[in-house]
């Protein structure tokens, strides 16, 4: 939102949804909406690929879920990329030193990079 300059208000009138149910969901404080249009909604109005922005709020979009429901997929992927410990992470922007980061446990919210 920050790299379009566009306000929290202007993003919800865009995806056709109400500005203090978005403020409330980037803040945290509500739930990521469970709905894929509503994900796909703010997705094209930031320009960003929907089923990403979907994995990042902790969503399987509906085209992937007989996927994840295979009982095989963690040997597949363990045979691909290797073991889960080996896999790379995405760069995590710590606000503070790392020796004072405290794991919080709230609702997901959608990344800076979104924003």
């Amino acid at each position: 939102m920050k790299e379009l300059d566009i306000s929290a208000r202007n993003l919800a009138k865009k995806c056709g949804i109400d500005s203090s149910y978005l403020s409330k969901i980037l803040k945290g404080k509500r739930a990521v909406p469970t709905d894929e249009k509503v994900i796909s909604q703010i997705a094209k109005a930031i320009g960003a690929d929907a089923d990403y922005l979907m994995f990042v709020c902790g969503r399987i979009p509906g085209k992937w879920q007989k996927i994840f429901l295979r009982k095989d997929l963690t040997e597949i992927l363990e045979k691909i990329a290797g073991a889960p410990s080996d896999l790379p992470r995405a760069p995590v922007k710590a606000e503070k030193p790392a020796e004072k980061i405290t794991v919080k446990t709230r609702k997901p919210e959608l990344p800076d990079e979104i924003l």
